[in-house]
């Protein structure tokens, strides 16, 4: 089920597959060496998939260290190392906001989208996946990649894949399916953290959140309308 490009395949739609473009933890990369030439995706239908940076950066840190033990320091150093924290982040998506027009198309796809609206999210990426899903087929979709059923399935070892298995199964924070929680970053990081992860993003920008946070006021502005 995790071999995306094979289980497209079989489907018969166009062969897809994931990567993290050179900004994995694994790689380990400095910021100075992402690539920003993105020609090689000129003829991709590129989904890119983002989150609020605190919350990715606490994401990322327990992986990090719970799960593929590549970090060791406390989160306040993680947060601000050039190799995994929110400058490297934010440039990742500037670059890849630069060099939208690039690739064939391109769309973009929150974390937080999700949690305010998953059946509108999940026909975001069956579409852009090339799927015309009916209803059912999305509600059906949803329950098995809720929250409580990935977290059962990792649990049991049902995925049959270490990227879908705890670090350790008595650390609740070492499993993949860690918390889904969107503002849970509060209860990682300090108000002097918090406080640079905001002042990193003012100065560097973070274009896909801003360009999300537009569509949430102007959904707002329209259920909400002045009278």
């Amino acid at each position: 089920m995790l071999q995306l490009d094979k289980l497209s395949e079989a489907a018969r739609l166009e062969r897809t597959d994931f990567t993290h473009d050179g900004s994995d933890l694994l790689a380990h990369l400095p910021l100075e060496m992402l690539e920003r030439d993105k020609t090689a995706y000129r003829n991709s239908d590129i989904l890119l998939l983002t989150r609020d940076l605190r919350d990715l950066m606490v994401s990322c840190y327990f992986q990090a260290v719970r799960r593929i033990c590549v970090y060791r320091a406390p989160i306040s150093s993680f947060i601000r190392d050039p190799r995994c924290g929110a400058e490297k982040v934010l440039t990742f998506y500037a670059i890849w906001h630069d060099a939208r027009h690039t690739p064939r198309s391109f769309t973009a796809l929150s974390y937080e989208e999700m949690h305010e609206d998953i059946a509108a999210a999940a026909i975001k990426a069956a579409r852009w996946i090339g799927l015309s899903p009916e209803p059912n087929d999305i509600k059906r979709a949803i329950t098995f990649a809720s929250f409580d059923n990935m977290r059962r399935m990792e649990e049991t070892g049902a995925f049959g894949s270490q990227r879908m298995a705890p670090g350790n199964k008595q650390d609740p924070e070492s499993f993949k399916t860690r918390r889904g929680k969107v503002g849970g970053y509060r209860d990682y990081l300090s108000e002097e953290d918090i406080a640079y992860l905001d002042e990193v993003e003012a100065r560097l920008g973070n274009p896909f959140m801003e360009a999300h946070a537009r569509a949430m006021r102007a959904k707002h502005a329209k259920e909400n309308p002045v009278r």
